[in-house]
């Protein structure tokens, strides 16, 4: 059975829209946190615990990064799947 046009431009536009939500609460909370860091690093005296803090701080935007991949991934395969 064939859907209708509007249906691929609601996938596109869903995926648009969940994607950039996703954007942007990721780039909020890495800003947030590098601001956290910033204000631990003036007053954190252990220069081995800050780096630790440093260290810790990249795996977690890495490790977000990776979800939002794969998260992009999946949505856009389960949309190509559909149409």
């Amino acid at each position: 059975m064939q859907h209708p046009w509007r249906c691929s431009v609601r996938d596109i536009l869903d995926h648009l829209l969940k994607n950039s939500a996703v954007l942007v609460m990721f780039s909020s909370v890495t800003v947030f946190d590098s601001v956290l860091i910033e204000i631990a690093g003036r007053l954190v005296i252990s220069k081995f615990v800050f780096h630790i803090l440093v260290a810790l701080e990249y795996a977690l935007v890495v490790g977000d990064a990776t979800m939002i991949v794969m998260f992009l991934i999946l949505s856009i395969w389960n949309k190509l799947r559909r149409i």
